[in-house]
């Protein structure tokens, strides 16, 4: 069995809907960069297509604390943009990345404007080649498994994450 999730995405497909079941169906903790940062750009008042403006050093300072749990801890669903690409060398972590189309992307995420997702998405772009150097954070190479969510329910995809756990484990 592995001994940690992560969970990465795009926006709107469904990653942090898919780890919170995850966690809760197995009893694990959950952990959220998304929910990190969207309490820090509330307090700041910046909106969340902006994430350039977070400092750098605050990036910085909670991707490596995000890792280093990964390393450490066990039975913990992590949930980020990135949680697959800092996984990508931990075998014991399997690793899920969700995709759904853009227009599904767009229809899930009704109180967002189509704009405010693909500014976000460039933003994240824009960040992650400067803090990283990685153009593709969401390079399928990264993964073990591969999971389209744009025709599944939540608890579809929940059990076919859950399958392919336990086939590979």
């Amino acid at each position: 069995m592995f001994k940690n999730i992560a969970v990465s995405g795009a926006i709107a497909t469904g990653k942090s809907t898919l780890a919170r079941n995850l966690a809760q169906t197995l009893g694990w903790q959950w952990l959220s960069a998304g929910e990190y940062f969207r309490k820090w750009h509330g307090k700041h008042k910046i909106p969340l297509h902006h994430s350039g403006k977070v400092p750098q050093e605050l990036d910085k300072k909670f991707d490596k604390h995000f890792q280093n749990l990964m390393k450490n801890k066990e039975h913990v669903v992590f949930e980020s943009h990135l949680a697959g690409f800092f996984a990508k060398d931990y075998p014991q972590t399997f690793k899920v990345l969700c995709c759904s189309e853009l227009k599904t992307r767009i229809k899930r995420a009704a109180k967002e404007a189509a704009k405010s997702i693909k500014m976000r998405a460039e933003s994240h772009r824009r960040k992650f080649k400067k803090l990283y150097g990685v153009e593709n954070r969401l390079d399928e190479s990264y993964f073990n498994l591969v999971v389209d969510t744009t025709a599944k329910t939540p608890e579809e995809v929940l059990q076919f994450v859950l399958k392919s756990i336990y086939r590979k484990s």
